[in-house]
């Protein structure tokens, strides 16, 4: 009964540590090159509670053999891996969002100070995404630009026309879609 509150203990840390190595990573900013560097540095220093815990009960019980900080070590680091892999995979798809919405936010911009040019830059973007990803995927990105572009710039006066103009290319393409599916053979 004893281990099993100590294991308890180790696997609560490990969470509690893996969300703090989250929130530190997450807070951490600057150069990619900084950022590589630093990350892991901030992985090791959210890990060190549960390093000093582990050596502490594996002394304090008598478990300084191999298996005896290997149980523990498992006991505080898979919950705290398990935690990290998953925040991990959250920000890369918060980022691979961010960065599918970019060419809008730029484009967004640019009608505030040219329209022309912006209507230019939409329809080469649009264009060369139509080579490039398949309807499907196009309709997917006009949709979460069309959200990224509400929730990111709510009450300007640009906004209307900014969605009209996305919201046509995406009515245009879910018609190319409906036409493909209606051409193919069931």
């Amino acid at each position: 009964m004893l281990f099993a509150l100590q294991y308890a203990a180790l696997a609560g840390l490990g969470l509690v540590c893996g969300y703090v190595a989250h929130r530190l990573v997450t807070s951490s900013g600057g150069s990619l090159r900084r950022r590589l560097l630093l990350d892991r540095q901030l992985d090791g220093l959210a890990a060190l509670p549960g390093l000093a815990l582990i050596v502490y009960l594996a002394e304090r019980l008598s478990q300084t053999t191999f298996v005896g900080y290997t149980r523990f070590g498992a006991a505080f680091f898979v919950p705290f891996l398990l935690l990290r892999i998953a925040t991990h995979h959250n920000l890369k798809r918060s980022a691979q969002r961010r960065e599918s919405t970019l060419a809008y936010e730029v484009w967004y911009e640019l009608m505030a100070k040219t329209p022309a040019r912006a209507h230019e830059f939409i329809e080469n973007y649009l264009a060369q995404e139509a080579r490039l990803t398949s309807v499907t995927a196009r309709v997917l990105e006009l949709r979460a630009a069309c959200e990224s572009l509400e929730r990111a710039h709510a009450g300007d006066r640009f906004l209307p026309a900014a969605l009209a103009v996305l919201q046509g290319h995406l009515a245009r393409l879910e018609q190319q879609g409906t036409r493909a599916l209606g051409a193919s053979p069931s």
